[in-house]
């Protein structure tokens, strides 16, 4: 604030003063409102940093235990052709799994954009990637078409996570099994165990809590929060039953609606005709 001298031959009395200091205070609280956004933005900025960091680490992680169990049985396994068109499929998957990295890293976290994709096949190929582990999981679909507007590369991770989360919780003679199915205007992918299970209290209070993990100094806590999270944001739930001593099933539901339904019923109209 500049003051000057007036043009006028004004008394310098008691309501100039209040009148000033009025004015002061006034544009004392707009200057700090603006340096408390300007930090609110920068703390933002920090908070999405961090979140992006968690969640690469989380990812980097998973491909690190792939290609660990990849080398701890490459000496037993190496002179077998099966094995080494598993080892090359891990390759491939890891190969795409670090170019997504690289590309939320680039763009700040911006994922690729939705597009109509066969849930089927994006079931398939997370089931197929979770094979190097123990339990092998099984994959039961009747449908070979189910159409969803989605992120594909994010879908494969939840799945992937859930699978894997059901592979940590049981015993490698142990089984578990993945299937999809259409139910009405809802598609349900159901993933089944019969590990260690879960009581109700942890279901409800800690499974899906960020940064909270069973797994010790292995795990991050954020794998189930982020499956829980992408699927809300697609419409969709995680509704978990498990019992402990006996297993888990998770049942990933999701909704097919408007363009959705209208593809899924383009698919089957033809699969008749044809």
């Amino acid at each position: 604030m500049v003051v000057t001298r007036p043009r006028a031959n004004v008394p310098f009395n008691w309501e100039l003063r209040d009148l000033m200091k009025t004015m002061a205070c006034q544009a004392a609280s707009h200057l700090a409102q603006l340096e408390a956004m300007q930090a609110l933005a920068e703390a933002r900025q920090f908070e999405g940093f961090h979140r992006l960091s968690a969640f690469v680490l989380h990812d980097i992680k998973n491909l690190i235990a792939q290609q660990s169990l990849l080398i701890s049985v490459a000496s037993e396994h190496k002179h077998k052709p099966e094995f080494i068109d598993d080892a090359v499929d891990i390759m491939e998957h890891s190969v795409a799994k670090m170019q997504r990295l690289m590309q939320l890293l680039r763009t700040g976290g911006a994922g690729s954009k939705p597009v109509t994709t066969n849930l089927v096949v994006i079931a398939t190929d997370a089931v197929n990637s979770c094979a190097g582990g123990r339990p092998v999981p099984d994959f039961e679909c009747e449908q070979e078409e189910v159409w969803l507007t989605m992120e594909g590369d994010r879908m494969t991770s939840v799945i992937e996570n859930l699978i894997q989360n059901a592979q940590d919780a049981t015993a490698d003679d142990g089984t578990v099994t993945v299937s999809l199915e259409c139910k009405g205007e809802e598609v349900e992918i159901l993933i089944e165990d019969n590990g260690c299970g879960m009581d109700a209290a942890f279901v409800r209070e800690r499974l899906f809590q960020p940064f909270y993990t069973t797994k010790g100094d292995t795990g991050m806590g954020i794998g189930a929060y982020e499956c829980k999270e992408y699927i809300s944001s697609l419409g969709g739930e995680i509704r978990i039953e498990s019992e402990p001593g006996i297993g888990t099933s998770m049942h990933v539901i999701l909704p097919l609606q408007g363009r959705d339904q209208s593809v899924n019923s383009e698919h089957e109209s033809m699969e008749s005709v044809g």
